[in-house]
């Protein structure tokens, strides 16, 4: 079972990317050069559950070592019959969780930790050694929870754990009870000894068992043996035995239960309104292409801003040239040149101001998209921010995403406590699979808000990509519960798998909590129409068009651009004769210009620095940021070992 246990946080560990490890003093083993002269432990078996312990060991040490370190287990496993008539078919092994309290060590230095499941104590200098015959008085008081067995009591107790690495010349202990033993106890007393798991006195341990105590001794023990005590007591004989409480695995339960309802249930009641989409030929007056781009999807991508391109060609704010590379190649291969005709009003948003900066600094006056200059990616950064910015007040696009977010965060913290307090062996037991299985969760529910302003242009691809990341968030946490149901938990294994189902649906739809501002919803009204016509307009309504604004195709161009719609748009005009734009200077006189050559040159060329954007970015980041670098023998509460250091 201890191998289950381990199989457990393995599978936990699993699904930790990129966690820490703690730091912890070890207390590491130098074997060899001693030996156990004497071991004396005296205990006193307290009515509620607690030994008051005492050991002495005298250890001969043949060589020169700091001192010993000694390990006392803080689990155990115990084959119970959990039956009413203890007939055997309620047969199952229970985990118990023990505690060290009140530590002492006589006239020798010592520090403490938790290590593997266990309490471990270091006792010496490492500044010093010691050679010879040395002696070492440990005491504490040693916790054993209420069994949770509604039939019977048992003592269970290893007073020699199987950890021990070198031999013990004599052992001796006496175990005496605060609460007299009964007479059926005394007779079904076993002592096992020997090997871990030997199921018999292979030891030849002498006792002696009497209603007051239990005493005993052996000699030339081998390395790695252990003797344990073991006897069925009747129900109450323990009396306020210590008890995980169960009221913050229900209580956190009830309230995630609650406010996983509340979220699902208000949620769909608040449904927003639907957009109504108004017929629309032209892009909204006095809005840049940037601005439509952020708008319909509440995101500031790096084509919203580069569609300002095209946008600033067509008001005349610079003009593109194609140019031949070195070895005479047009098309993808040529460079584009962006000219700077004139600068930019004194009343452009800053987001524009800064990008045409970074495009043309320091006056100059041509720029190569291929070649753009080092530290273009943080101004290009800046540029979104600053468009980023310019949506608050009158202009939010958006109301109820902080609220919602706070949410999802209260939503998965109940979980991942009701999860973790779902024990009953301790509150820290199933702790890490909840914190985890929250965690998980949490995320999916910040990535769904995120992706809600996107839902009026959802593609195919985004939702299937959504689908299969919820699954497998939803299946993760999943297995991290299962391994928190069973007998030893709070609640019933259907209330805890039903709790991570209803919580990865409620942070799925949180999302409905928020809803367009009456700005946002007035202009994707416009905007959606826009698209829509961008995405089905007819070659007799585009020839009118045309015919009132010949450079009615260019100036929707930008937008397009934004919208992911550039060759659809090109599509639309075929059969149509669209002139060349004045802005826009083909590579060489030999190449043939169509609206569908213009789209693919704008979208290679402006793809070009967005991916060098974004690699200069991915460099910088990597630069900035560091790594730091029923019984058997030693089972039972007690035991342990130990070593020299």
């Amino acid at each position: 079972m201890q191998n289950m246990k381990r199989m457990r946080y393995l599978v936990l560990l699993l699904f930790i990317i990129g966690m820490s490890m703690p730091f912890c003093k070890v207390a590491s083993a130098d074997e060899g050069g001693y030996t156990i002269r004497d071991y004396t432990v005296h205990a006193v078996l307290q009515e509620n559950n607690v030994l008051e312990v005492s050991e002495t060991i005298q250890v001969d040490f043949s060589a020169k070592r700091h001192g010993i370190y000694r390990y006392i287990p803080t689990h155990m496993y115990v084959k119970r019959d959990t039956s009413e008539k203890q007939d055997g078919s309620g047969s199952r092994v229970m985990n118990y969780a023990n505690k060290v309290k009140d530590l002492s060590v006589e006239g020798w230095d010592y520090e403490t930790s938790y290590e593997n499941g266990n309490y471990a104590i270091r006792i010496g200098d490492e500044d010093s050694t010691v050679e010879g015959l040395q002696t070492y008085q440990i005491s504490y008081r040693y916790s054993m929870p209420d069994d949770r067995i509604s039939n019977s009591d048992f003592l269970f107790y290893s007073v020699l754990g199987s950890g021990w690495k070198t031999t013990i010349d004599h052992f001796a202990f006496d175990v005496t009870f605060e609460k007299p033993l009964p007479d059926q106890a005394q007779s079904d007393l076993q002592i096992y000894s020997g090997d871990y798991g030997a199921d018999e006195n292979m030891l030849d341990v002498m006792y002696d068992v009497s209603s007051t105590g239990i005493t005993g001794e052996a000699y030339d023990i081998a390395e790695n043996q252990a003797i344990t005590l073991f006897t069925n007591l009747p129900q109450g004989y323990f009396s306020g035995a210590r008890r995980t409480p169960e009221w913050p695995g229900k209580l956190a339960m009830l309230l995630t239960v609650v406010l996983g309802v509340v979220i699902l249930v208000i949620g769909w009641w608040k449904k927003d309104k639907p957009l109504v989409r108004t017929i629309e030929f032209h892009p909204p007056e006095g809005m840049s292409s940037a601005e439509v781009g952020s708008i319909v999807d509440e995101s500031v991508d790096d084509i919203d801003l580069m569609s300002l391109i095209p946008w600033w060609a067509g008001k005349g704010y610079l003009t593109i040239e194609e140019v031949p590379d070195q070895k005479g190649r047009t098309g993808e291969h040529a460079h584009i040149i962006l000219h700077r005709q004139e600068k930019l009003p004194a009343d452009a948003p800053e987001y524009q101001k800064k990008l045409y900066k970074a495009l043309f600094p320091k006056d100059s006056d041509t720029a190569d998209l291929s070649k753009l200059k080092k530290g273009f990616a943080g101004k290009f950064a800046d540029a979104k921010n600053a468009l980023q910015k310019i949506y608050t007040g009158d202009r939010k696009l958006s109301k109820g995403t902080a609220l919602a977010i706070v949410l999802v965060c209260v939503l998965c913290v109940g979980y991942s406590l009701a999860i973790g307090f779902s024990s009953q062996v301790s509150l820290v037991d199933h702790l890490p699979f909840g914190i985890v299985s929250g965690v998980i969760l949490l995320a999916l529910g910040i990535v769904r808000i995120c992706l809600v302003s996107r839902d009026p242009l959802r593609k195919r691809g985004g939702w299937i990509a959504l689908s299969i990341y919820a699954l497998c968030s939803w299946m993760a946490s999943l297995i991290l519960v299962l391994f928190c149901c069973g007998e030893d938990s709070v609640l019933p294994s259907a209330i805890l798998i039903n709790s991570c189902n209803l919580v990865a649906i409620a942070v799925l739809n949180a999302g409905k909590w928020i809803h367009a501002s009456g700005y946002k919803r007035e202009m994707m009204g416009k905007l959606l129409g826009l698209r829509q016509f961008i995405q089905t307009a007819e070659l007799s309504q585009l020839e009118m068009l045309v015919e009132e604004n010949p450079s009615y195709y260019y100036d929707v161009l930008p937008y397009a651009m934004a919208f992911g719609m550039m060759d659809g748009w090109a599509k639309r005009f075929e059969g149509m004769t669209i002139p060349e734009p004045d802005w826009y200077t083909c590579g060489d006189d030999h190449t043939l210009f169509t609206l569908l050559y213009l789209n693919q040159q704008m979208n290679h060329h402006i793809e070009q620095p967005i991916r060098n954007i974004q690699a200069e970015a991915a460099a910088e980041a990597a630069a900035s940021s560091s790594v730091s670098g029923g019984g058997f023998s030693g089972g039972g509460a007690g035991g342990g070992g130990g070593g020299s250091w």
